[in-house]
């Protein structure tokens, strides 16, 4: 075994244990380079866009497409290293925000979450999936019916595949209504409407060309800088399935 291979090796059981954890686009830059290194260019079709973590890990490892498979051992090595140099800053502040605010819930913090909630929900009506991804901090975490999408790569992804930007998706003339909003001492909570034309398949279900409403409930937390952590949806898909098969409706 070669000296550059046994480094490899040691990097790769370091990325384990690492003083602080990387962000989601980290994630993926190590693990194109850490496949590029030891299996060389990517191969395989691309997946599609019900898998976005298989298809972000994809889009990753072909990034480096061509780089010699020594090179990408190399550049893998030295990043885990600079990543070993890390330490998580600490702070006396009572006040936390590392995966999201925990300020008591006054006034002033339910008017704050609530203007970057409605900044959120203005860019994904507006179909703007640059406002959209400004929104979300650098290691944010997307949950959609208990479907991680982790990263920023996968949010986008995610938000495209929806028809949140200026390419058509799944639903053609996507819109969010809130009807109600909640506050706890992490969250603010959201229900609402998904209201649009079902134009595409999505997650299984093929295009109805039919207008609907998805009721869900949306949990959201943000950090210090107004950025989104998380973002947890659960929606009820079953409209989706009444309008496929009508005869489900006559049924209850």
């Amino acid at each position: 075994m070669s000296d550059l291979k046994r480094k490899f090796d040691a990097a790769a059981a370091d990325s384990k244990n690492l003083p602080e954890a990387p962000g989601n686009d980290m994630k993926l830059k190590m693990y194109g380079l850490f496949k590029q290194g030891g299996a060389g260019d990517v191969t395989g079709s691309r997946p599609g866009f019900t898998d976005i973590v298989g298809r972000a890990k994809y889009d990753a490892w072909a990034a480096v497409r061509g780089t010699r498979s020594e090179d990408a051992m190399q550049q893998y090595i030295d990043l885990v290293e600079s990543l070993k140099l890390r330490r998580t800053t600490k702070t006396n502040d009572p006040v936390k925000f590392a995966k999201g605010a925990t300020t008591p819930v006054d006034d002033r913090e339910r008017e704050r979450r609530r203007a970057l909630v409605r900044a959120h929900y203005a860019a994904e009506n507006d179909h703007d999936l640059e406002r959209i991804m400004g929104t979300f901090s650098e290691d944010a975490v997307m949950l959609y019916n208990r479907q991680s999408f982790p990263g920023g790569e996968a949010i986008r992804l995610a938000h495209a595949y929806f028809g949140m930007s200026a390419a058509p998706g799944a639903f053609g003339g996507f819109r969010s209504v809130v009807d109600q909003e909640h506050f706890t001492d992490t969250e603010i909570v959201i229900e609402g409407r998904a209201c649009g034309r079902h134009n595409n398949e999505f997650l299984g279900f093929p295009p109805t060309l039919r207008d609907f409403e998805l009721p869900f409930v949306a949990f959201y937390r943000f950090d210090a800088d107004g950025k989104l952590t998380s973002e947890r949806v659960v929606m009820n898909l079953g409209p989706l399935r009444v309008a496929e098969n009508p005869s489900l409706k006559e049924e209850r």
